[in-house]
């Protein structure tokens, strides 16, 4: 898979438990040029479509499809409470998304991130996994904070998502301060990275 000047750009996974703030390291980079494709935003969009909506309808029936539209509730509902519906829909879903991410990425230059929640095992596609920790308490107040239905799944989230094993980790235990200065260092890191990949891919002569 090349981008449009014939170079494979780099591509850096940024990944992490629920609340450890993976998002906000997307942002930042996203701040400092780096192209960002949110892949849960995909799986979401993914799930409008009538023919995932159908398929999903005859993994878990019909109780989680309303009128041909994804009942995201009660589809999360089901799925944090049995590991094996889980599994399911990411058999449905993460060929799809990753597809879509594929032909993204074949549109970037230099450095871009996929942000993932679910990424338990490393795609070919992905050359950096880039970890995003912080403290389970930590990680609980930030979910509250927020609502929604992710805080009253906060536990069942917790115990389901199994990241993998980082190449860079990035502590966000101790605020923004902190945080901008590890994105930071981060970006150059990738960006070092990048220049190496690229000479590379173009090889002598």
């Amino acid at each position: 898979m090349l981008s449009r000047n014939g170079n494979r750009p780099l591509v850096a996974a940024v990944t992490g438990r629920i609340g450890s703030g993976k998002s906000t390291v997307s942002a930042l980079l996203a701040g400092m040029g780096v192209p960002v494709l949110d892949l849960d935003a995909v799986g979401r969009a993914l799930q409008q479509r009538p023919e995932i909506a159908a398929g999903i309808a005859r993994a878990f029936g019909p109780e989680v499809v309303c009128d041909g539209v994804v009942d995201r509730a009660a589809l999360a509902a089901r799925c944090f409470a049995d590991r094996a519906a889980l599994r399911r829909l990411e058999a449905l879903l993460h060929p799809l998304i990753w597809r879509e991410a594929e032909g993204w990425i074949a549109r970037q230059e230099g450095v871009c991130v996929v942000e993932a929640s679910a990424l338990r095992d490393r795609p070919h596609l992905v050359d950096v996994v880039v970890g995003v920790q912080a403290a389970r308490p930590l990680r609980r107040r930030r979910v509250a904070a927020r609502g929604g239905r992710a805080a009253e799944y906060f536990d069942a989230i917790d115990r389901l998502q199994r990241p993998p094993k980082a190449d860079v980790v990035i502590d966000n235990n101790d605020g923004m301060d902190r945080l901008r200065q590890e994105v930071a260092r981060l970006h150059g890191r990738l960006l070092r990275r990048a220049r190496r990949h690229a000479d590379r891919l173009s090889g002598p002569g």
